[in-house]
């Protein structure tokens, strides 16, 4: 069972949390809450947890200095940031401390659910319990970030043929559905299913051009079991259909 932490200065989002959660369901248990931050750095000290669930805007000390701190004395808890506010900024920051996720307020505890699972998994990886390497992070923020999502496009370009969705995508990553989604579009400059469809687009008529195929072979080389709908999806795309 791993242990986990919970830093809120809201007590409503505090008892949320703790009692409104199964933990014992997902591998984990809370050991300790603190309202502020200065408290929450004092008890991780003292209790160490695996994971620590914090709140980014908090009296007395915020939930990122609290968390880079930890890090500068070699604290290496698992971190979810949890907050109301979409900031670029705090996303940049979230991932040069290497937090787990970023949750948006009000909490959706399926999400929480998923991001738990994710962590323990994470957990359990580093502790050799499941026989899968876990690459460790290196070189700059930016840099993390544009590799994380570089190796996203690389795995999509390489999976068109299958049912890609930013479910199953955010749980490859280690992340959240919305902060997959804001790195992305942040990185990349669209959406990830405007990413998906470009490229399943873009190699279908390379395979119409390339070699004779029948067009329902080419939609589900792409991805596409409906030979209609991806002709449709084709002609709005192009302007043409697959046949012209």
């Amino acid at each position: 069972m791993f242990t986990a932490l919970i830093a809120d200065d809201e007590i409503v989002i505090r008892e949320g949390l703790r009692d409104l959660f199964d933990w014992a369901a997902h591998g984990s248990k809370i050991i300790g809450e603190a309202e502020d931050g200065e408290k929450a750095y004092q008890l991780v000290q003292e209790l160490n947890p695996d994971i620590i669930v914090t709140d980014i805007v908090m009296p007395h000390l915020d939930g990122l200095e609290m968390v880079s701190r930890l890090r500068d004395n070699g604290n290496m808890s698992e971190i979810i940031l949890i907050s109301a506010y979409q900031d670029v900024q705090y996303f940049k920051r979230a991932f040069k401390i290497n937090a787990v996720d970023y949750i948006f307020k009000p909490i959706d505890m399926h999400e929480l659910a998923d991001v738990i699972d994710q962590t323990v998994y994470k957990l359990r990886l580093a502790r050799g319990e499941v026989d899968v390497k876990a690459e460790a992070p290196s070189g700059s923020e930016d840099h993390n970030i544009r590799k994380a999502i570089r190796d996203l496009c690389t795995y999509i370009n390489n999976h068109l043929d299958c049912k890609l969705t930013i479910a199953c995508l955010a749980k490859k990553c280690f992340m959240s559905e919305n902060y997959l989604c804001m790195l992305f579009r942040q990185e990349i400059g669209m959406t990830v299913n405007s990413y998906i469809t470009q490229q399943r687009m873009h190699t279908a008529r390379e395979l119409l051009a390339a070699a004779p195929m029948y067009v329902n072979e080419v939609a589900r080389e792409v991805g596409y079991q409906d030979a209609t709908y991806f002709s449709r999806q084709f002609k709005k795309f192009f302007g043409m259909t697959p046949f012209d």
